[in-house]
């Protein structure tokens, strides 16, 4: 990454003199605020990245170099943990690890649709990377500035506009193990026109990202895995070849010998286990292994539009429209279905060999359990159709010489159709299974009813042995159908008010008001129960929001003893929902030189997050759970109070002897959106200090600490959880309040799903530093971005008997992240080399377990070599992961923080004309 710091201004390739370069800092602004100024003097730190830094990363998607940078925690990224119905493909930002809904996604400054149905989460993936201009990230104080989803920060993409000439951009590139293909062309074209006054453009990108199958690296298809060690309970082994011994792809059961199995063919043969693990699992043997079913990117194609006008309409007015389309065709795969993967067997089964058949004969044994994985069923496979519309107008202008406005209207939509395959249907596959011979030497299905229905008889002894007909007849294909709309509109005024000693007295004030809604809805066996995944239940929700906001900047002090400069700044926002009613925002920033060469900085501020449309309106779902009452009487002296649960039970009017329903059968659960929720509250707290030392010309170095703090957060309980969290410690009437009874006690409900309980507490420390020297007769930067975690810890609510989580130091939260780039330029040349470091991380939050359970730190090498041959033409050469290296082998496919795919080599080209 290319980033420069002191407050987060940013450009990959520098041919300055030391002086001109201050001179461009100056004219470069960032949004951190409504109110124009230069980074280094942003109380919020902000990162930016240039089109220059997205160029020469050698990435496709806009995504994929915004998630190197530390403050980003583990989000959606369209890889092997992300395969699953309804996201697959899909690119989702998750600022500070704290949960892609409360990281604000902001194109030019304004809301975008959401790619997610119930959410206001934004797919990175519909933004063309050759548009955008810069990348700007604020990681603290941000909601009263931009509003409610600012809970972490704000990512603002600025696209590039106003365009004349036309521009082709051609990249290309691929893995050295021959996989995972790409290639991207954009294609812009613009001009002016009525002498200069207005300008008109249209831009078009169409990529490909070939799919890269898990099998095909070898830290995946060793199947190496962490498992609890049967040597030595509490503590967690590394084994290889990792296999689930209980479910082989061709069979399982248990004979008068021993284990039995099949050849493919179907004939019986004894079972190799492997070298057991524990009660189902193994090392090495014939078991099922997921090496097949793990996909490390998936098949993409992006095809996406982008146009815009701008036209002066006097001297003090210009209009500007701007549409951007995208069309995302996304495929995927992912384990295979093995919810009905545990049949018994009759001994007239059709399809058992005249082995087995005399063997369970002779034995008296009319049925078996027969254990198998189905693999050769098919994987589940998710396909992903969508198109995103957005369209904004507005005008920009002049009220007078102090002040400046801005007015707009927007409207954005993204329909998505979705298609999960490969799915096991229960009913079917339960008659299919059953088959036996008519007595003509046909087999059939042994159910008349299910025959009459259809039924196709499956042979499921050895492997792959079914015929095409049965293999559709036990699977079933769902749909369903998501449309997601945003209509805004608002208008924000800036400028300064009075001149005071220190400098002038900034504002901006505005109003914004908007509404967002969410449908989904299926096919009929996407929600009949019929498959697992069968539970697509139709959701349709929506809301407004009116809100007007305020900023103010007042510069106190100006070139005094102890001040070079003290400046204050407050912002205010206050949104009224059509849902939750009023809430409101505040923010509190300062920074202080006393002298040129240091500045200290802070924020104290508030954020919110009102409920989204899918945490308030999810269709209703209704299962049978078995549970644990914990005012049973035989339950009251268990639990980690016991004296609190009795005097709480028996506080709800359960008497001391009393007995639970749940003691002999199970309980109704039900889980569907909460509109009783309310908004989550935040605060944030960021210190921090800039260096730019005047005797190390070119040198500045920022180092800040920041604190989140969520409370009321929106959070998903089961029912366990709230069960006992209702009677446990102090007791919680929020929780009790999802728990129905009869009159005589006995459970008749447990409303689970979404409530406002859990706290969130992050805390860690960013440092930035950036260095520009000459270099003979070139020029050469170093920089370096680097965050250190010192806290993360999840309450999932104030009576959690599991008590405070500390998630710092997991996987999804490494303590140690940073980027180091080394760029050199001589004239028309440039070399980029870029270092990426992730650091060790804990296994598992069980606190007995100790090394070896630790995920290894990994270091990325990244280069590329960028030649300018004319004004109009430039080349570039680049690879990345250049020694590749593999992701630690304990952290199995989930690995979002590492590259998982290994080296890969690229070349782009660019020509203007």
């Amino acid at each position: 990454l290319a980033l420069a710091f002191g407050g987060g201004l940013s450009f990959s390739t520098i041919s300055y003199a030391q002086d001109e370069a201050e001179n461009v800092l100056e004219e470069v602004l960032v949004t951190g605020s409504r109110i124009a100024r230069v980074g280094a003097e942003m109380p919020t730190p902000t990162t930016v990245l240039s089109s220059e830094d997205i160029k020469i990363s050698g990435l496709i998607n806009v995504a994929d170099i915004i998630n190197e940078l530390p403050a980003l925690g583990w989000g959606v990224n369209g890889g092997v943990s992300d395969s699953q119905a309804g996201v697959t493909g899909l690119n989702l930002l998750n600022l500070r690890g704290l949960g892609t809904n409360r990281t604000l996604v902001l194109i030019n400054g304004r809301r975008q649709v959401a790619s997610v149905a119930g959410t206001a989460q934004v797919d990175i993936n519909t933004i063309p990377a050759a548009m955008v201009e810069r990348v700007e990230v604020i990681t603290g104080g941000a909601s009263a500035v931009y509003g409610a989803d600012a809970v972490s920060g704000v990512v603002n993409l600025i696209l590039k506009e106003n365009f004349v000439g036309t521009q082709v951009d051609l990249r290309l590139g691929g893995h050295t193990e021959g996989d995972g293909k790409s290639g991207t062309i954009t294609i812009t074209s613009g001009l002016n026109f009525n002498d200069d006054k207005g300008n008109v453009w249209i831009s078009g990108t169409f990529d490909h990202s070939d799919k890269v199958e898990g099998v095909d690296r070898d830290w995946i298809s060793n199947q190496h895995r962490l498992w609890n060690d049967p040597d030595n309970p509490g503590y967690i082994k590394l084994f290889n070849n990792f296999r689930y011994a209980i479910l082989p792809p061709n069979g399982l059961l248990s004979g008068p010998g021993g284990l039995l199995s099949f050849t493919d063919d179907g004939q019986l043969i004894p079972y190799d286990w492997g070298d057991p693990i524990d009660g189902n699992t193994a090392e090495g043997g014939e078991g099922l292994s997921l090496a097949n079913s793990y996909q490390l990117q998936p098949e993409m194609e992006r095809t996406m539009i982008s146009t815009g006008l701008s036209y002066e309409l006097s001297d003090t007015t210009l209009f500007k429209m701007n549409a951007n389309f995208a069309e995302i065709d996304s495929k995927a795969h992912a384990q295979m279905d093995t919810s009905s993967s545990l049949p018994v067997l009759y001994a007239d089964n059709a399809y058992l060999p005249a082995e087995l058949t005399d063997i369970l004969n002779d034995y008296g044994v009319p049925a078996f359990q027969y254990y198998r994985s189905n693999e050769d069923l098919g994987y589940q496979e998710f396909f992903r159709d969508s198109r995103t519309y957005n369209l904004s107008m507005g005008l920009e202008g002049k009220v007078n010489d102090n002040f400046t406005y801005e007015a707009f209207v927007s409207y954005g939509k993204t329909n998505s159709k979705n298609k999960n395959t490969n799915l096991t249907h229960n009913a079917n596959f339960y008659a299919a299974v059953d088959a036996v011979d008519d007595g003509n030497g046909n087999v059939v299905c042994r159910s008349e009813a299910a025959r009459a229905a259809g039924c196709t008889p499956l042979n499921v002894i050895g492997f792959n042995q079914m015929s095409d007909a049965s293999r559709d007849y036990v699977t079933s294909t769902i749909h369903f159908e998501s449309d997601i709309t945003l209509a805004s509109a608002g208008a924000v005024m800036t400028g300064d008010v009075y001149e005071t000693e220190a400098g002038p007295i900034s504002v901006a004030f505005g109003a914004e008001w908007r509404e967002e809604t969410s449908e989904i809805d299926g096919s009929d066996n996407s929600k009949d129960g019929s498959t697992y995944a069968s539970n697509f239940l139709p959701m349709k929700g929506d809301f407004t929001v009116a809100e007007v906001f305020g900023e103010i900047l007042i510069p106190v002090l100006s070139d005094v003893a102890f001040a070079k400069s003290l400046n204050v700044e407050a912002a205010y926002r206050y949104s009224d929902y059509s849902t939750i009613g009023g809430t409101s925002n505040w923010k509190l920033g300062t920074d202080w030189a006393p002298v040129e060469d240091i500045r200290f900085r802070g924020t104290l501020a508030t954020a919110s997050r009102a409920p989204n449309i899918g945490e308030l309106f999810s269709a209703q779902t209704v299962s049978q759970q078995f549970v644990t009452d914990p005012c049973d009487v035989n339950n009251r002296a268990a639990g980690p109070t016991p004296a609190q649960r009795e005097a709480n039970c028996l506080a709800l009017g359960l008497p001391a002897d009393f007995v639970s329903n749940a003691s002999s059968r199970s309980i109704v659960v039900t889980n569907r959106g909460n509109e009783n929720l309310d908004e989550e509250i935040a605060e944030t707290l960021t210190l921090g200090v800039v260096f730019t030392p005047s005797f190390i010309p070119g040198f500045t170095l920022s180092i800040d600490a920041w604190d989140i703090e969520i409370e009321d957060a929106i959070a998903p309980l089961g029912a366990t959880r709230i069960l006992d969290g209702c009677v446990d410690f102090d007791g919680s009437p929020a929780l009790c309040a999802l728990i129905e009874r009869d009159s005589t006690g006995d459970l008749v409900n447990i409303n689970t799903g979404t409530v406002n309980v859990s706290t969130l507490k992050t805390k860690g420390i960013d440092y930035e530093a950036f260095y520009f020297m000459n270099a003979g007769s070139g020029e050469l930067t170093f920089r370096l971005i680097a965050t250190y975690l010192r806290e993360y810890t999840v309450l999932l609510s104030d009576t959690d008997i599991d008590g405070i989580q500390d998630q710092r130091d997991l996987a999804g939260a490494p303590i140690n992240r940073g980027t180091f780039d080394v760029n050199y330029r001589y004239n028309d040349f440039g070399v980029n080399w870029s270092l990426s470091y992730v650091g060790k991380s804990r296994v598992s939050t069980t606190p007995e377990f100790v090394d070896p359970s630790y995920h290894e730190s990994r270091l990325y090498h990244h280069l590329n070599i960028n030649y300018q041959a004319t004004d109009d033409l430039d080349f570039s050469l680049g690879v990345r992961n250049i020694f590749d290296e593999e992701p630690p082998l304990t952290v199995a496919a989930a690995a979002v923080y590492y590259d998982p795919v290994g080296r890969f080599v690229y070349g782009s080209v660019s020509y203007r004309f």
